[in-house]
């Protein structure tokens, strides 16, 4: 206990620094590269040239112009970042920046929380790679929302909205292809496939807008700028490489990564979620440039896995703030790649702590069960059990009569009288922090969208009619089930491969 006392206290110090160090002070530093870039763009000039407002990086042994480096995708935004004064922009762009990530950790915390404890929260908000992003006025914290959102769809099994997002991040941020690659050689077609699609259709707007020349100013400007690579926050192997004037070693070591873990993911077919996780890995080790603001996409990874010691010596590192990083730019090199490159091993170690899942896949948690209250003795009822029993192909239904034990104790729990319902009630995720009870259509919809498939569609749609229509007509239905349907004595009994599904004991003693 006195350790994570003693931990807790270092994370709220390390927020504190940051949220001092971050705040907007008159400097505009890459939003103002930003600015600058999209407002050439809207000129017809080079995007990816050096402007009034590209941020000039002064620091002990570097003195470079820091331009817009991201693809041209990102220019309709940055001229939107010029509508504004850029002061007033870039406070703006930090509040809306500061919500993303907070809705990211909060997001990850609900679905992952009960197996954590309430450090790996504030750990996320005392990472460096965050901080540092506030402080620029980077754009990378929306697109960790995204990642983050697109993780979770993917443990919830909606493979294709989660496309849609892994799209945004790559179309934006193209080191992270490694992650739907990996998706689609590990058999995950779907996910892929719309983010392939996603990216395409991002990428043809920049040319409807500011036509093919864009992409070929980009390239020029990424094929110019390889000495960057060496600065001590990019966190990838190549990147640590390259301060060791190694940088042919750099290269050789990412194809070399990069095809291991499509092997692996050939040969092993890992989970979905063990797939992203050293997809998202792969896009930042392997990349020639990684700064420690791409570790945030990690963030999934570390609230999923099993924290082991590695993993938890790289999240530590992780803290370190920049500022302290910054401080080995003019020491020896034995400093620089040692206590000067803290993030690369964090990542470095984030490895070692994939190995075992590579190795051996890690099981996705299992998926929250939903628990449908039903009235035993209702003709209706009893034919839309055997429907979702023949339906749902996942298993992630389980069935109790209303008249039962089950019903009166968790129904009366949460405020509802099973005995004055009519028809079904259902406790979504059941067992989770986010357990709840719908009744009426919002039910039926819900059981509906846990089939999948056509049945998903079909509750997508339901849902688009206005709650309070949908509801008359399911009582109307519901006032009339015995008279139209028709009516048992006693609850019937389930088919015997069935029987397991049914969790209130009432069911199998009548």
């Amino acid at each position: 206990m006195a350790i994570r006392t003693v931990a807790a206290l270092l994370l709220v110090a390390c927020v504190a620094w940051g949220l001092d160090a971050s705040l907007p002070a008159g400097e505009l530093r890459d939003y103002g590269s930003f600015v600058a870039s999209g407002r050439a763009a809207t000129a017809g000039e080079n995007p990816y040239g050096i402007h009034p407002l590209t941020f000039h990086v002064v620091l002990p042994g570097f003195d470079v112009w820091n331009p817009n480096l991201n693809p041209p995708v990102s220019l309709p935004l940055f001229a939107l970042f010029d509508t504004a004064d850029p002061h007033r922009g870039f406070r703006w762009w930090w509040i809306t920046s500061l919500l993303a990530y907070g809705a990211a950790v909060l997001l990850l915390t609900r679905r992952y929380g009960g197996r954590r404890s309430l450090l790996l929260p504030l750990w996320a908000l005392a990472l460096a790679g965050f901080w540092d992003t506030l402080a620029l006025g980077q754009i990378y914290l929306p697109l960790v929302l995204a990642s983050a959102g697109a993780w979770l769809l993917l443990d919830r099994g909606r493979p294709t909205a989660a496309g849609i997002l892994i799209g945004v991040v790559v179309a934006v941020k193209p080191n992270f292809a490694v992650w739907p690659a990996l998706l689609l050689l590990a058999g995950y077609v779907r996910p892929a496939a719309a983010a392939g699609a996603t990216v395409v259709a991002l990428s043809a707007l920049p040319v409807a807008i500011y036509g093919w020349t864009v992409y070929r100013q980009w390239v020029e400007l990424i094929l110019s700028d390889a000495g960057r690579a060496a600065f001590l926050t990019n966190a990838s192997l190549p990147g640590l490489l390259q301060r060791l004037n190694a940088g042919a070693a750099g290269a050789v070591a990412a194809v070399a990564i990069l095809a291991g873990l499509a092997t692996w993911a050939v040969r092993r077919r890992p989970t979905v979620l063990t797939a992203s996780a050293c997809g998202l890995f792969g896009g930042i080790v392997a990349s020639p440039i990684a700064w420690v603001h791409y570790t945030l996409f990690l963030l999934p990874v570390f609230f999923w896995m099993r924290l082991s010691p590695a993993a938890v010596a790289a999240a530590a590192l992780l803290v370190v703030p920049v500022p302290l990083m910054l401080r080995t730019l003019d020491a020896p090199l034995w400093q620089q790649v040692t206590l000067g490159s803290v993030y690369n091993w964090a990542v470095l170690l984030l490895g070692v702590a994939l190995t075992a899942a590579a190795r051996s896949p890690v099981r996705e948690p299992t998926p929250a069960l939903t628990v449908v209250f039903y009235d035993g003795v209702c003709g209706l009822c009893d034919r839309f059990v055997h429907f979702l029993l023949s339906h749902d192909r996942r298993g992630l239904l389980r069935f109790a009569p209303l008249q039962g034990a089950l019903a009166r104790r968790d129904l009366e729990r949460a405020g509802h009288d099973p005995a004055a319902l009519r028809s079904i009630l259902v406790v979504a995720d059941k067992g989770s922090g986010n357990e709840r009870v719908l009744a009426r259509s919002r039910a039926v919809l819900h059981v509906l969208a846990t089939l999948g498939g056509a049945w998903a569609l079909v509750a997508r749609v339901g849902a688009l009619v206005p709650t309070a229509l949908a509801d008359r007509l399911y009582d109307l239905v519901a006032a009339h089930r015995y008279r139209w349907f028709g009516q048992f004595e006693t609850c019937p009994l389930p088919k015997p491969e069935w029987r397991s599904r049914f969790i209130d004991d009432v069911v199998t003693d009548v």
